[in-house]
């Protein structure tokens, strides 16, 4: 059948009610329909007495005039239905679009109960009255109660294409934005507030627990470096942070005064407005116009630690400056001789990281935070060392550029740690420790038999996984592997749910995304990341006996854990469907 063109007309008129002249009404398509093609634009010009004619196909439009003299002026949007009566151009721009029903259902209920109210008002002073006029008195209750039933009818209409859109509550729900307090879920703990001058624990049903058992540092959301006590959660601006076990091998690592700085450079100290402690260093007058290196900071002698073929250490720091750069060397000692092996350069002008010497074994990358350029390097054994020697170094330019008398590196933060990849850093006098975070609630009243789906938004600060398999969250204490539960990283870096040993896995693309594991009544597993999602249909009958949540991480040792953040995070007892899931960052 012929689709049939709907016919919008009228007068275009000012705000006096005067035509307006010279004007063209030009319709812009939104999107493909049936016989029109998105972006295409279609135009009509009104006569003098502003009059107006348009037969407009179905679809969705955006209108904008054009008068001479005049801007482009965009009127709104219109949406022409197969069953769309003719009318003018003002009915179809006060018309709902799909974008607006919402909010206008909600708007047109609230006048439509309004005048429910009103009516029923006038039916009531009718019926006060009512020896005069009985049948007004009833007619106009009649008509209240047909303007509520219509408010009613209109709303629950409005709402209806969204009841598969738009999520349910939670049944748990944990924010880890700025506090551990959940909104929905049982978790009975304690937590401190403050009342005037004094602070205060108070009990609580939905407190999540948090552990550390050492201080820690993190960036708060306004870029400030700050220390956590210990047991007190870090949160930074992607949420709560998770990490595992580390130590900082540098001694006196916010101590710049106290660091091993060569006695060709000159140095001075201070504190940024943003607390971080650092040194200042320039070449003196005897190295101006040469080449070279020269210490910054390193790790001294009695505190160099060994190496087995496989395994990994970072150096990371941030640093700025002009007419030099920094390097970060690696030179091993085996059998009590100590050789070079690699080197990672920035140039401080540029801010490009480079490596030299066996390029294999090291790679570094650097970003830009504000003033600083964050710089952080990886070396990797190939074969058992004894002890590593390395160190923090300002060198020149290049090799045939010597320094300036105005070269300049500034340093703060400097960090050498085992692992592949930098964690916050660790505040020191001697090498120091700072201790994993466990991050746990109880199973009880938080954990469901199918079906159920969990979603969460996850950061990570690394691109090769720090571990064997970092969690975003687990369950502990299951009786059988049946109810066993999780949702973490793999090896290879892809994201993998895990629901009764049955584990789909997802690539993950980038460092931020939304994850989930969507367990559904038919027995199939989802690993779900950025509204997209993988299936294994063999999945298992799920039981309760899990005594916990996990977050993050597993155990104190921190064998597993995230090194990244945690935050929003949901579990619903029921199967989301696919357009309830489909969030991105």
């Amino acid at each position: 059948m012929d689709m049939v063109a709907v016919k919008i007309s009228g007068v275009l008129k000012d705000g006096a009610g005067k035509p307006i002249q010279n004007c063209t009404i030009q319709l812009k398509a939104k999107r493909n329909s049936t016989t029109v093609l998105v972006n295409t634009v279609a135009s009509e010009n009104p006569d003098e007495a502003g009059r107006y004619s348009m037969d407009v196909e179905y679809g969705q439009y955006s209108v904008t005039l054009l008068v001479e003299g005049f801007p482009p002026s965009h009127a709104g949007t219109i949406t022409v239905y197969e069953g769309s009566r003719p009318g003018t151009l003002n009915d179809f721009l006060g018309a709902m679009t799909e974008d607006d029903v919402m909010p206008e259902a909600l708007r047109r209920f609230e006048e439509m109960v309004e005048e429910a109210a009103r009516n029923a008002e006038a039916a009531s002073q009718s019926a006060a009255a009512a020896k005069k006029s009985e049948t007004a008195s009833a007619a106009s209750q009649t008509a209240a109660k047909a303007s509520e039933d219509a408010a009613r009818e209109y709303a629950s209409q409005a709402a209806e294409p969204y009841k598969y859109v738009l999520q349910p509550l939670p049944d748990v729900w944990i924010p880890f934005n700025d506090s551990l307090d959940m909104i929905t879920g049982f978790s009975p703990s304690y937590k401190k507030i403050v009342i005037g001058d004094d602070e205060i624990t108070m009990p609580g049903d939905k407190i999540v627990k948090f552990k550390r058992a050492s201080t820690a540092t993190y960036i708060n959301k306004s870029g400030q470096l700050k220390l956590a006590e210990v047991d007190e959660p870090r949160f930074e601006r992607d949420g709560l942070l998770i990490e595992g076990q580390r130590t900082n091998y540098l001694r006196n690592s916010n101590k710049p005064d106290s660091w091993t700085v060569h006695s060709a450079l000159n140095k001075t100290f201070g504190t940024d407005k943003q607390g971080f402690n650092y040194a200042t260093v320039t070449p003196t007058e005897s190295i101006v116009g040469t080449t070279g290196g020269y210490t910054v900071h390193g790790v001294v002698a009695a505190d160099r630690f060994p190496l087995a073929s496989g395994e990994c250490f970072t150096f990371s720091c941030r640093v700025k400056g002009a007419k030099a750069r920094c390097r970060l060397r690696v030179s091993v000692i085996i059998g009590g001789t100590d050789t070079f092996s690699a080197d990672s350069y920035l140039d401080l002008d540029t801010r490009i990281a480079t490596v030299s010497g066996n390029t294999s074994l090291i790679t570094a990358k650097a970003e830009q935070q504000g003033e600083w350029t964050y710089y952080e390097a990886t070396y990797t054994a190939n074969t058992d060392i004894d002890t590593v020697n390395c160190a923090f170094y300002m060198t020149n330019k290049i090799s045939n550029e010597t320094f300036y008398d105005d070269s300049t590196l500034t340093m703060t933060t400097p960090q050498i740690e085992l692992g592949n990849t930098a964690s916050s850093f660790i505040v020191t006098t001697m090498p120091t420790t700072r201790a994993s975070d466990v991050v746990t609630i109880p199973s009880q009243n938080n954990l469901s038999t199918r079906p159920f789906t969990v979603l969460c938004e996850v950061s990570r600060n690394w691109s090769t996984p720090p571990n064997v398999a970092p969690r975003i969250f687990d369950v502990g204490g299951h009786s059988i592997d049946d109810n066993y539960l999780s949702l973490g990283f793999v090896a290879t870096g892809k994201i993998s749910a895990n629901v009764g040993m049955v584990q789909p896995q997802i690539a993950s693309d980038g460092e931020r995304f939304i994850v989930g594991v969507r367990a559904k009544s038919d027995l199939s597993v989802n690993a779900i990341c950025n509204g997209n999602y993988t299936t294994n249909l063999n999945g298992k009958i799920f039981g309760v006996t899990a005594t916990s949540y996990r977050f993050g991480g597993q155990t104190a040792a921190g064998t597993r854990h995230l090194f990244g953040h945690i935050r929003n995070f949901r579990v619903w007892f029921k199967e989301l469907n696919d357009r309830q899931i489909k969030e991105a960052v």
